[in-house]
């Protein structure tokens, strides 16, 4: 809940960004962004974190977001988007 700057705070991350806008991989980027994200590809932590909030939002019958939506391997330092 709490801005720790550089960084935005995960609450504003989700309650800010507008839909067309890289929630998810942004708050990944907030928590582990030094050892997950920006790489280019996806780690394995943030395939499996992925995979597991789409199994999620299949069992509460919710549309899946687009990829370029979910992850935070293109993203660069706490930006929200590249």
């Amino acid at each position: 809940m709490t801005t720790q700057s550089p960084k935005p705070s995960c609450h504003t991350a989700m309650t800010s960004f507008s839909a067309t806008q890289n929630r998810f991989g942004t708050t990944t980027n907030i928590i582990n962004g030094g050892i997950e994200c920006g790489r280019g590809a996806p780690t394995p932590g943030d395939q499996d974190r992925v995979g597991y909030f789409k199994r999620y939002l299949s069992i509460m019958g919710l549309p899946t977001p687009p990829d370029n939506l979910l992850y935070c391997s293109t993203l660069t330092a706490f930006s929200g988007r590249r």
